[in-house]
């Protein structure tokens, strides 16, 4: 549509409508990361999930530059979007599973993280600690002290 357009107000109208979109896919990774991921991993992720969003774009200004170019604004506008759908066409073969994610998955798979978290936690602390033991003074009565 927008690369195919003549008229102005059809090509602003089609790009309010392509970052409508933007923020809505936005607000539903951020949901997930929020939702999937532990919080001892939040931040860590939270600073790739950033590293990507504003380096992502960068890396297509670059291509779309490119592909101008060499060829046309028109063709590299046309191509780029060729380019999202045939990665949105990839993703969907490849992770089929992320077309039905629902909140329940991100809290299975946190409560997961958790039960492993707190597992790793114990093991490095080293075993448990022993049993105290009995003195003579206890085996008389029977109880630990």
């Amino acid at each position: 549509g927008f690369a195919l357009t003549d008229s102005l107000f059809v090509a602003l109208v089609l790009l309010a409508v392509a970052g409508a979109g933007d923020v809505i896919s936005a607000v539903f990774r951020n949901m997930i990361l929020l939702l999937s991921v532990p919080d001892h991993l939040r931040g860590r992720l939270s600073a790739v999930h950033i590293a990507v969003v504003t380096g992502g774009p960068r890396l297509g200004d670059a291509e779309s530059g490119a592909v101008a170019g060499l060829t046309s604004p028109r063709i590299s506008a046309i191509s780029g979007g060729l380019a999202c759908v045939l990665g949105v066409g990839v993703i969907a073969v490849l992770m089929p599973e992320l077309a039905r994610w629902t909140r329940a998955d991100a809290v299975d798979a946190s409560e997961r993280t958790a039960d492993a978290a707190g597992a790793a936690r114990a093991e490095a602390r080293g075993a448990p600690e022993r049993e105290p033991e009995e003195t003579s003074a206890d085996a008389d009565d029977g109880r630990m002290r």
